[in-house]
């Protein structure tokens, strides 16, 4: 069977690009561009990843991440310019990071 990932991301490009790349890795990927879009496919569909967007233009992608976290323990990895400035530190970052919110994190 082939693992699902939803990818919660609103630039087209990038959300293309991460689409085509994972499956090509052999992954079916979904994607939402809004987080309530995503949380809704979440609700519905199971999924075995997330991958999500701090900067979303209808919410916080930290307030996705706690949705989802409140009734799941799929694994949610973060892709955002601004990761290393609102989760991990004060300095900016102009490239993309990364942040992983393993099964047994919450975020809070």
């Amino acid at each position: 069977m082939t693992d699902r990932i939803l990818l919660i991301e609103d630039d087209p490009r990038l959300a293309e690009m991460v689409k085509t790349y994972l499956d090509g890795a052999g992954f079916h990927v979904t994607v939402a561009r809004k987080g309530a879009a995503g949380l809704a496919l979440e609700k519905r569909e199971a999924f075995d990843a997330v991958i999500l967007d701090l900067t979303l233009p209808d919410m916080d992608g930290l307030d996705v991440c706690r949705q989802i976290r409140a009734r799941a323990a799929t694994p949610i990895l973060m892709l955002t310019r601004a990761a290393s400035r609102s989760i991990a530190s004060s300095d900016w970052s102009s490239a993309p990071t990364i942040t992983w919110a393993s099964r047994s994190s919450r975020a809070s």
